[in-house]
């Protein structure tokens, strides 16, 4: 056998092999961390988010229901939360969605039908946000704060823009300053 086709097959090998990997590394920069978005156009009608959730949410209900009323060292300090995409009917507003779709991963336990971000600005990093629970609470409602503030936390933090979470007010903002309608959010 002469030279010429070995050469000529390994040319092809060799071709085959780095339009191989420069496939599969095209693939990988095309994979979407939890920590990303995408930006949604109006024309797909959905958006689907990247929540963070506790991995074992039964377990975490309970040890979050026990710290609120009990005490103690704060469970969501070192439990391990996991990502999970939620498809959404479209919305630009990416960020409030996630953490609307965060809260809305467990029940209230009274008042509302569902936890509700009605008030949420950032400023230098740090977002103040506020859910309906937060201002119109009930007898019990330290255990719903509890569960569902560090699932909207740890969503929120995925956002490059948001360095810190405040579950309050802005400097400067209050209640009547917000245009809050309780009647707005969902009973």
């Amino acid at each position: 056998m002469s030279q010429t086709p070995k050469i000529i097959l390994g040319i092809i090998i060799a071709a085959l092999l780095i339009g191989g990997a420069y496939y599969f590394w095209r693939q990988s920069q095309s994979e979407i961390t939890p920590s990303e978005t995408v930006t949604p156009t109006p024309e797909a009608q959905t958006t689907t988010l990247t929540i963070m959730v506790p991995e074992n949410p039964e377990s975490y209900q309970q040890k979050m229901t026990d710290y609120a009323q009990l005490g103690g060292p704060d469970p969501a300090a070192t439990w391990n939360f996991v990502p999970k995409q939620i498809t959404v009917p479209y919305t630009d507003d990416l960020i409030k969605a996630s953490a609307n779709a965060a809260a809305a991963e467990f029940p209230t336990g009274g008042g509302p039908n569902k936890a509700e971000v009605v008030y949420l600005k950032i400023i230098d990093g740090t977002a103040y946000v506020l859910m309906n629970i937060d201002i119109d609470g009930w007898a019990g409602v330290s255990v719903s704060l509890a569960i569902i503030h560090p699932v909207v936390e740890k969503t929120l933090l995925q956002f490059a823009e948001i360095e810190n979470i405040v579950f309050g007010y802005a400097p400067g903002d209050s209640l009547e300053t917000i245009n809050y309608n309780p009647d707005s959010s969902s009973q």
